[in-house]
This record gives C-alpha cells, structure tokens and sequence, in this order.
C-alpha cells in the first residue's frame, strides 16, 4: 500500500486555500481502544491501541512562529511492544512510529503554503508504563504555513505491521477511518515566511566557486524575515524524505541569504525548520545546470601501426552524479568535421579509451557528453599517427 505521495525528490505546485474562518477541533483528540490488523506468528494477542492524541503548545501561529506537535498513543500488549526498524518511502524509520498528514474535512491533502510539506512522520519512544501497557510520545514542529486539520493516516506500532512488498516496501498500515476522524488538530496560520533559492546562470568549471543566493520574505506582507536559519543542501536526493542536511546559513535584516560553493549538482534545496527526522515547515528547490565537466589527458602513446590500437585515457571530474558515471566520446576529424570513433564510462580516478588510427596523422579529442548534474566539455585537440 502506498501512504506516502509527498515527494518524487521535487516539489509538486498546488493550489491551496487558507483556513480562516473553519470551526476548530479542540487542540488534542483521543480514540477509544482498537486492535492490530495484522497480527505476527509470534505474537499470541494482537496490540491494542487504547488512545492516541495530538497536541500543540499553540493552535494560532503568525510569521515565523513556530510550535511543537506532540503525538502520544497508549498501546496494551502482553507481547510488549519492541522498538523495531520501520520502512516508508525507501527509507527506513525508527519505530513505533506514525505518519501524519493535513488533510481537508472532507479527507483530501491540504497544505496552506506551496512550501509546506503536507506530512509528518513521527518516532515514539515509550515516556511511561511498560512495553506492555505504557504511552509512547514523539514531536514535530509545525510553523504558521503548515495550517490546516492534521490527522494521522498510518503507523508502524505493535503488531500494527504490513509484510507486504508491493508496490513499495512499507511496513505502515492505515490507522482505522474512525480514529483518523476523531484524532484532530485544528492549526491557524497567517502570514508566514516563503523562501527563495536562486542558482547563477554563469558556467564555472567544476572545482570554481559560485554562490547561491535567497530570500525569506512574508508571504501576506511581503515584508523580509530575518534570523531565519536556513539549511542549503545539493543534490537530487535532498529532500526532506532524505533527511537533507546540507549547510546551515541565516537570512539577514533584508530577509537575504548566501552560501559560496564548489558542489557541482544542478539541485539545490532550502529548508526551514527541521524536526528531527528532517522534516521542515519549508521546503524550496530550484535546479539549473551551470556546473562543466573537468577533463585531462594523460601522457599517451602518439604512433602506431595503422590500425592497430592506441590507448587513450585521463581523468574527467565529477566522475559520477545523481544517475551515474560520466560518459565520454572519443572523436576523430576527417571529412571536415569530427566522428565518433570510441566510447566508454568513467570510473574512479579516470577513464581509458581505444583509438585506431589509420595510416598518417589524425586530430582527436574526448568529449564528455553532458550529463545530468554537468555541462559537457572536450578535452584539447591531440593528434595520433598510424605507420
């Protein structure tokens, strides 16, 4: 079962509504008791799950204001409840745990802001009683532009368990309609930060420095937020089902930010806010390829017999990004202009190609073709000769 949309490693643009105006549910709602779904060969009584409640030190949150989500649930078994490795997303989580989503009343995703994540999973650790009768805890943080009405949707607790494998690996099960419906929080918002990240659209050769730049500005009064403590974090996986942790930098009296860099990776993600597993109240990602390969030759053997083989090789950097290891061409010039005669992949610390040069002398090069984090680039121009 899939539970969990949230990211394909990129931020999805939905258009949302604010929350003005709704009925609030209390600030923390309780459930009666239920049992487990699935049930282990081991196991002899399924685990029963007495309550679960949410809870918020504030339900009314404006700017940059932030509050801290507490999720508790009581779970009875004799078999006792072990803290165990839980999986969501391709990710693997530390459990009990439960995901938690804000959701419309009529049960749709919901989120206030375009930067808003939408979810939340959250570990618990048992804060009182025993594995077999005790209350398990965790937190989150929310911020104004994570409004809306958060339920929980699904957990790995007890033998609240899935084996399945299809179509994704989870090991969550969906928490019973009835307790979802009653397990409310009503979170208010208004105003909050919204982030910028810009990339340079001029080329730098891998290994130069460039700076990536943003702003946090409110999102009703577009007014700049200072003191913002913003994680920079490269790459197609930095996200926060990723856990990205990147480089922290804090926004100035102008709501600016800027982090100088060598990473050569074509995304880059800003996050505010993180809980503990990575989640953040914002998430941004802009992506522009402005990185070129670096490529060098190596000291080759420049004659042969014609036709017969000539090692070419060096070493091209990155020699791998998000989706794999560079690629590389090697040309020959004839007929007034340049033929692919030779191909391979890089590994690391270079690559080696094989040309064959008919009798006299030829003009070569290696091209890197242009990947997906990196411009491609030539080598200079050499020449080989066949006797």
């Amino acid at each position: 079962m899939k539970v969990l949309t949230l990211f394909a490693h990129a931020l999805v643009p939905v258009l949302l509504l604010g929350v003005a105006g709704t009925t609030a549910p209390p600030a923390s709602a309780a459930t009666s008791a239920r049992t487990g779904s699935t049930v282990s060969a081991a196991s002899t009584v399924p685990t029963v799950l007495e309550s679960m409640s949410l809870a918020t030190t504030a339900t009314a949150l404006t700017g940059a204001q932030l509050t801290t989500m507490t999720v508790s649930m009581h779970l009875v078994d004799p078999d006792g409840v072990v803290p165990r490795g839980g999986s969501l997303a391709d990710r693997g989580w530390n459990c009990p745990c439960v995901w938690l989503e804000s959701l419309t009343s009529a049960g749709a995703n919901f989120r206030a802001s375009p930067q808003a994540t939408g979810g939340r999973l959250v570990s618990l650790t048992l804060t009182s009683g025993t594995a077999t009768d005790g209350v398990w805890v965790g937190r989150t943080i929310l911020g104004a532009g994570d409004a809306g009405i958060w339920r929980p949707t699904s957990l790995d607790a007890g033998d609240f368990v899935s084996t399945s494998q299809e179509p994704y690996a989870s090991s969550f099960v969906a928490v019973p309609a009835d307790i979802t419906t009653a397990t409310a929080l009503n979170l208010r918002g208004y105003d909050w930060p919204l982030l910028t990240v810009r990339i340079p659209s001029a080329v730098t050769v891998v290994g130069q420095r460039f700076v990536i730049t943003g702003t946090a500005m409110s999102s009703r009064t577009h007014r700049p937020v200072a003191g913002l403590r913003v994680v920079l974090g490269a790459g197609l996986m930095c996200s926060p089902l990723d856990h990205c942790v990147g480089t922290a930098v804090r926004t100035s009296s102008t709501g600016a930010f800027a982090l100088s860099s060598t990473d050569f990776h074509r995304f880059w993600s800003a996050l505010w806010a993180q809980d503990a597993q990575g989640f953040p109240v914002n998430f941004v990602q802009a992506q522009r390829m402005h990185v070129r390969y670096a490529v060098s030759l190596g000291a080759i053997r420049t004659s042969a017999k014609a036709g017969s083989s000539l090692s070419v090789f060096g070493h091209v950097t990155p020699w791998v990004d998000d989706l794999g290891a560079a690629r590389l061409v090697l040309q020959r010039f004839y007929s007034g202009t340049w033929h692919n005669v030779g191909t391979t992949s890089a590994y690391p610390g270079g690559y080696t190609l094989k040309a064959y040069p008919p009798r006299g002398s030829w003009q070569y090069r290696v091209r890197v073709v242009t990947g997906y984090d990196c411009i491609g680039t030539y080598s200079r121009t050499f020449s080989l000769r066949g006797v």
